[in-house]
């Protein structure tokens, strides 16, 4: 379905005001009539673009998720230093978190119930991390061990860092731990 000029500007208006107001209030507590009236839309035109608030949300998240997704697959697949490529990730990782925060916010909170239901549309950051890490063993680099599970200790290392702000456990900017969190992650895979 190709959309009318003005349409997807609406709907990206839409998806901003959903994030801010979701960030700000909470996913629960946020309705779909107040993420209408801020986007300066009817409720009709709201419907039209999300027939309901989890398909918003599941928009939102896919939003957030995507290009950190096929960024961190760009970054697997090129020959670099492996503990450089895990920083490279980290690094884009927490940039977009920063860039993005009301967007990354309601990602970060209920992500991991909406990968599960759609992991086959995106790239995943672990997934991208297991194929460093196997790179890093080939090389010597890494110690041996099953990389799926090594990349799911350093990306949980990373995505709890990630979540700390929202506890009040940690300040933004997210940059500020990118030597940090790599830190970990060299010591949770060095030989």
């Amino acid at each position: 379905m190709t959309q009318k000029p003005g349409q997807k500007d609406r709907k990206d208006a839409i998806l901003r005001v959903a994030a801010a107001l979701c960030a700000k209030h909470g996913i629960a507590e946020t309705n779909l009539r107040q993420i209408a009236s801020g986007a300066g839309v009817s409720n009709g035109t709201l419907h039209y673009h999300f027939p309901s608030k989890d398909e918003l949300i599941e928009t939102m998240i896919l939003q957030a998720v995507e290009p950190l997704g096929k960024a961190a697959a760009e970054i697997a697949a090129a020959k670099e230093a492996p503990l450089a490529q895990l920083r490279q990730i980290v690094e884009l990782s927490f940039g977009l978190f920063d860039d993005d925060w009301d967007l990354y916010y309601v990602a970060l909170q209920l992500g991991d119930r909406v990968h599960v239901r759609l992991a086959d549309r995106f790239p995943s950051t672990t997934k991208s991390m297991k194929r460093v890490i196997e790179r890093g063993q080939t090389l010597g680099v890494f110690r041996d061990g099953d990389p799926l599970l090594l990349a799911v200790e350093c990306h949980g290392v990373m995505m709890r860092v990630a979540r700390a702000p929202s506890f009040g456990e940690l300040e933004l900017p997210l940059r500020q731990y990118v030597d940090a969190v790599s830190d970990t992650m060299r010591r949770i895979l060095e030989v």
